[in-house]
């Protein structure tokens, strides 16, 4: 059963490859395909894929996560089957949904802190990118968000640069509010709205 079990897990995390076979890439070709921009716009399902695979897999490596922040601003404009996975089911459209990269670094965890937190410093607060990576910290801190607002503080206090606190505080903010200041398509409000698309 057990072994059952790992087979559908790992032909579920891998990427389909010509003649409907999958294909379980190592962590520097997820790296390299991630970083092929060429690939994002000739062929978005596989693209998409691989995010997944990504996120599915949790890789830590440092050059996945790199290419992931890379693409927080990513948006995947998928169809309703793709979304739903052949089924019938309803269910909310989410901003890891939107910006699958976001998701992928949400599912990596706490390995991804560090880039995501520059990404926070440097900002602009008003960027996709900054409010993907406030919601992917959500995501990384919601069972005991304390943990979150601690990390935050840390990260503020250790900032060398004025511009890259203020940032931190304004990711402070709408984090202790679980809010964000775009919405699920990515609009920028002004103010924090809810995260928990």
């Amino acid at each position: 059963m057990r072994s059952l079990i790992v087979a559908v897990l790992l032909f579920a995390t891998s990427v389909p490859v010509p003649g409907g076979q999958r294909e379980h890439l190592p962590a520097h070709e997820l790296a390299e395909l991630l970083s092929d921009k060429k690939l994002c716009q000739e062929d978005p399902e596989k693209f998409h894929e691989l995010i997944r695979q990504a996120e599915f897999r949790r890789i830590g490596d440092p050059r996945v996560i790199s290419a992931l922040v890379d693409l927080l601003e990513y948006r995947w404009i998928f169809s309703w089957e793709s979304l739903l996975g052949g089924t019938n089911r309803i269910r909310p459209i989410t901003r890891m949904d939107r910006f699958p990269a976001c998701g992928a670094l949400a599912a990596i965890g706490k390995p991804a802190l560090d880039q995501l937190t520059q990404v926070l410093v440097s900002g602009p607060s008003d960027s996709t990118r900054f409010a993907n990576s406030v919601a992917a910290l959500q995501h990384i801190f919601r069972d005991v968000p304390s943990e979150g607002v601690e990390y935050l503080q840390e990260a503020i206090e250790s900032s060398n640069s004025p511009g890259g606190k203020e940032n931190l505080e304004a990711a402070l903010t709408c984090f202790n509010e679980q809010k964000l200041m775009f919405d699920v398509e990515g609009k920028y409000q002004g103010t924090c709205v809810s995260g928990r698309d």
